[in-house]
């Protein structure tokens, strides 16, 4: 389970992050990234709206993804949750 819970709050945007020994979460209405991989799967879904994720120049605008290691990509959440 989760060992740690951190908020923080910028100007414009929110960050609530848990982690624990072996994964991470965070709930952010602040995700906009240029490429990038890493070495975990990373599960994403929008709140209320879609948002637009790129991978391997072919962009995808859905509620939800599932991505695999490796895999480079970058999101676009437009501030939403």
């Amino acid at each position: 389970m989760f060992n740690k819970l951190s908020s923080i709050k910028t100007l414009n945007n929110q960050l609530i992050l848990f982690h624990s020994d072996d994964h991470i979460a965070f709930v952010t209405d602040k995700v906009d990234t240029s490429y990038h991989s890493h070495n975990y799967i990373q599960i994403t879904i929008g709140f209320e709206k879609d948002f637009c994720i790129t991978i391997e120049k072919e962009s995808f605008y859905i509620r939800g993804v599932i991505l695999d290691s490796n895999i480079s990509h970058k999101l676009q959440g437009y501030d939403e949750w």
